[in-house]
């Protein structure tokens, strides 16, 4: 399905933000957390359970790493909204 939106700018999630941000970053979001590795699903409960505060302290203490993930499916929206400014700009509609 996203293979079909996703040409139109409309991107879905696998599950939640969370959860794929855990697909991204798993080392990050269990060290954040303090879980195993082996306990993703559990780094995934902490981060929701008080998400705009923990989703704010993980960014300030991982947000280098977002780098890393340039090319994987979270930055893909990011990434479809700034060609279409920069296309804009240029006037390459």
């Amino acid at each position: 399905m996203s293979g079909s939106v996703n040409a139109l700018g409309i991107y879905l999630s696998k599950q939640d933000l969370e959860y794929d941000l855990s697909l991204e970053l798993p080392v990050e979001l269990c060290t954040f957390a303090n879980k195993e590795l082996a306990d993703i699903s559990a780094a995934v409960k902490y981060l929701q359970k008080q998400k705009a505060i923990r989703m704010r302290k993980f960014l300030g203490q991982y947000g280098e790493a977002l780098e890393t993930i340039r090319g994987g499916e979270l930055a893909k929206p990011l990434l479809f909204c700034l060609n279409k400014v920069m296309e804009g700009a240029t006037g390459d509609e």
